[in-house]
């Protein structure tokens, strides 16, 4: 990938696909892929817990499916 690009998006993980947070997944040369979310999954406040989510799925405004691995 060589063009930068922001998509905000609707988030959630697998084990829990009813609560959904809001994000932004970001791209670009320099930094890589970034998601950034206005929420939490659940209500766990396990730091390892929650840096550990391994597949998280989302839709980006205009309905494209996206999923972020590790």
């Amino acid at each position: 990938m060589y063009k930068s690009f922001e998509i905000e998006s609707v988030w959630w993980v697998l084990e829990n696909p009813t609560e959904k947070t809001n994000g932004t997944l970001k791209y670009s040369i320099n930094e890589g892929f970034n998601l950034y979310l206005l929420g939490r999954f659940g209500k766990s406040t396990d730091e390892d817990k929650i840096n550990n989510i391994v597949i998280i799925q989302g839709f980006s405004k205009n309905g494209k499916r996206i999923t972020s691995l590790n």
